[in-house]
């Protein structure tokens, strides 16, 4: 019961700071139209997945709206009219400890993770870089105005993290699945190039590469050594093998159509 609470524990910073007081604003005006939409989408939803018998990370993102629409209300609250007119901080009341020391936690993390990233990969990803640059120094100057019992911290944060998200998905490294085995688009451009429209092809690669069937525009079918025998007996079949599995395969009357990446797209000799 506990496994999606523990998925939302991973993902959210930093904005789960906020969430514990969000939610017991929420409570407190439980009677408000927008707090029983709240309570109710992630109440029902998350005892709904929760009961299921399979369980898989991806269930869970349809509560971060919910997330996003209890923490931006309470941040919203947060806001004080002084940080429009300037009234002096030292009438201000401090931030909860935790946000203040949380925060700062996090910008050593994300400078740790500039370090890491900067220096200790080959070759250097330069925009995944500046996405962690950006994300450290907006972390970095959300704990110093928070410690400054400055109310911007809530607009530095959410532009700081925007422009930090825009820059990451600029880079090739966020959709992880196009590099997950092997790299996609090259595999994918000789497939598209070499075979004919609506062509299914069966790979010896065990799992659905749901990006290798998008850029290739063709059906990609796992098949095992049996299953990769069996339909090279049909009229025209088209095979995506690795070359030490064709050897093994022993096929006859084998034409390559084209090699991408350690795999050979091949058909039969006509």
């Amino acid at each position: 019961p506990w496994y999606y609470l523990l998925e939302l524990l991973k993902y959210p910073w930093p904005w789960l700071l906020f969430w514990g007081l969000s939610w017991q604003w929420i409570w407190q005006n439980r009677n408000l139209g927008a707090a029983k939409l709240i309570l109710t989408w992630t109440g029902l939803y998350l005892a709904a997945i929760s009961v299921m018998g399979t369980k898989l990370p991806w269930y869970v993102l349809p509560i971060y709206p919910a997330f996003a629409l209890a923490v931006g209300w309470w941040l919203g609250e947060v806001w004080r009219e002084e940080d429009w007119t300037g009234m002096p901080r030292e009438k201000a009341k401090p931030y909860p400890q935790v946000w203040r020391v949380g925060m700062g936690v996090l910008a050593v993390a994300a400078w740790g993770a500039v370090v890491g990233v900067g220096w200790g990969t080959t070759p250097i990803d330069g925009r995944l870089v500046a996405a962690l640059a950006v994300f450290a120094l907006t972390l970095t100057m959300t704990a110093g105005l928070l410690w400054r019992r400055d109310g911007q911290f809530v607009l530095v944060l959410v532009w700081g993290t925007y422009l930090s998200l825009l820059l990451f998905v600029t880079s090739e490294r966020w959709i992880w699945e196009l590099n997950e085995a092997y790299p996609v688009k090259p595999v994918a451009e000789m497939i598209r190039t070499k075979t004919p429209p609506n062509q299914p092809i069966y790979t010896s690669y065990p799992y659905n590469r749901p990006s290798l069937n998008f850029y290739s525009d063709r059906q990609i079918l796992p098949a095992n050594f049996p299953q990769l025998q069996q339909h090279w007996q049909d009229d025209q079949p088209y095979l995506l093998v690795e070359i030490a599995t064709l050897e093994q395969l022993q096929l006859e009357g084998v034409r390559v159509l084209g090699s991408a990446e350690g795999w050979e797209l091949v058909t039969k000799e006509q």
